[in-house]
């Protein structure tokens, strides 16, 4: 979409602020922006003058955040994902064009009666940050599966990581979430230390179902441990990756 054909959306009672979708908004920044807000991000941001799209996910790569962003990126412009990577696409004349990764910030601007694409994918920096969360990826994967193969795991305790461990109720964050500290993380990853309390955070912010909880966790359940494992395995691994992808700013 256009910057013209959004504003045309706002009039009226809504003339600077629309809902557009689940938890999706068009709101008018002046007289010369436009955005369309996800949740508390601004994944794209339209001005007119000069005629402009700004995209940013706010490290929030998900398949809402994607659907979102092409919906309303102009045509013939689209990002997919590959590997767990976001990337641009586009078409010209029916072929199919891949300039390369998308970053935040990327942005398209209108000239010469077509979009052009701006993206740091393009430049030596960007391909090396492709490489850097490749690599990354791998390292969550190995570690998610080290976790899962430790099950059932004795309960959070004081030797836990303390950002891992500590946790505000009223904000629902461990202190490494509300910190943003990423570093604790990469630590637990490089030195394969498995942390009980931060799988429990995975699951739990995975939704994982209680009896989970019983098979992955020394509890004091009555239940054959044995016969359920291998599920719990799984359901465990997937949960770890998830998590710390999210946390990590990876594509999840």
């Amino acid at each position: 979409m256009t910057y013209k054909e959004l504003e045309q959306q706002l009039f009226g009672r809504c003339k600077d602020k629309r809902v557009m979708g689940n938890n999706t908004w068009l709101e008018r920044r002046d007289t010369n922006t436009l955005a369309i807000r996800l949740h508390s991000t601004d994944i794209l941001t339209f001005t007119f003058e000069p005629e402009k799209v700004i995209v940013n996910t706010g490290g929030w790569k998900t398949v809402t955040t994607k659907d979102r962003v092409n919906k309303y990126l102009p045509e013939p412009w689209r990002i997919y994902q590959k590997n767990r990577q976001w990337f641009w696409c586009s078409w010209h004349d029916g072929n199919r064009i891949e300039p390369g990764l998308f970053n935040d910030g990327d942005w398209l601007n209108w000239d010469d009666a077509q979009w052009h694409l701006h993206a740091s994918a393009t430049t030596k920096a960007g391909e090396c940050k492709a490489e850097k969360d490749r690599k990354l990826i791998q390292s969550v994967d190995a570690y998610a599966k080290l976790c899962a193969s430790k099950i059932p795991l004795p309960m959070p305790g004081n030797g836990d990581c303390w950002f891992c461990l500590s946790y505000d109720e009223k904000n629902d964050k461990t202190w490494g979430e509300y910190s943003q500290d990423k570093d604790h993380i990469l630590s637990h990853m490089s030195e394969k230390y498995v942390v009980p309390s931060l799988v429990m955070r995975a699951m739990r912010k995975g939704n994982v179902g209680p009896f989970w909880y019983h098979v992955a966790f020394m509890t004091d359940a009555k239940l054959d441990r044995d016969t359920q494992v291998d599920s719990a395995r799984d359901v465990v691994r997937k949960a770890v990756r998830k998590y710390l992808s999210a946390e990590l700013g990876l594509v999840r």
